[in-house]
């Protein structure tokens, strides 16, 4: 029942973590856009600065790539019509995909051009196993460790409560505690990330239509 700790969290506070997670998700693109290596960052006037020193570098192929992607998107977002708009406006990011695909292997645009591609992705599942418990640096992990839970707790509270007021809907802040408490029980059994609610990955299944966390199991399988 620790959930009620989402009480104290004004909503104005909600809003600014929301903003500045959106703000600092889209400039991390930069790099993908502009084919360049910037420094990760969470401070976005970091990242335009090293984004500006590196424009004399960037990948002419990656940014057109970029670019019409974005004008695909608007496209479908804000130019369809007609009974199937809404089934086409969430097809937009799949043509995307294809489309980029089908050109970077028609082209060789990997290969000549420089572009990053995503390569070969590991086949198989990571063995589940207990994790190696190490007692001398637990003292030293805790304080880290409760920072990183009450952080991501409040990340995916927030994102949970900002989608939900579009459906006006409510949450239960006790049951998406329970459920990124499993959530990280697997994670720790399968060598994984801690796990939150992604605010960009989020939005995505939103967009989509999904309603429920079975959208999240059809991802995994396809």
């Amino acid at each position: 029942r620790l959930g009620f700790i989402v009480n104290f969290i004004s909503h104005h506070v909600i809003s600014g973590f929301t903003s500045a997670a959106a703000l600092i998700i889209g400039f991390s693109q930069l790099k993908h856009l502009m084919g360049v290596n910037i420094p990760r960052s969470h401070n976005i006037f970091i990242i335009l600065e090293n984004a500006y020193a590196d424009l004399t570098v960037l990948n002419g192929v990656s940014l057109a790539i970029g670019l019409g992607a974005i004008a695909i998107l608007l496209f479908f977002k804000n130019n369809l019509g007609g009974f199937l708009a809404g089934t086409a406006t969430k097809a937009g990011p799949l043509v995307v995909v294809v489309l980029s695909t089908a050109l970077v292997y028609a082209f060789g645009f990997d290969a000549g051009r420089g572009v990053k591609i995503v390569g070969e992705i590991p086949q198989g599942f990571t063995p589940f196993v207990l994790p190696h418990l190490d007692m001398s640096i637990i003292p030293a992990l805790l304080p880290s460790a409760f920072l990183i839970s009450f952080v991501g707790f409040i990340e995916s509270v927030s994102v949970a409560k900002v989608l939900a007021s579009r459906r006006r809907q409510k949450i239960d802040p006790d049951n998406e505690l329970v459920g990124l408490g499993a959530a990280n029980i697997g994670a720790a059994l399968s060598g994984g990330y801690p796990v939150t609610g992604g605010f960009s990955r989020s939005s995505v299944n939103f967009q989509a239509g999904a309603n429920t966390p079975l959208a999240s199991m059809i991802t995994a399988v396809l």
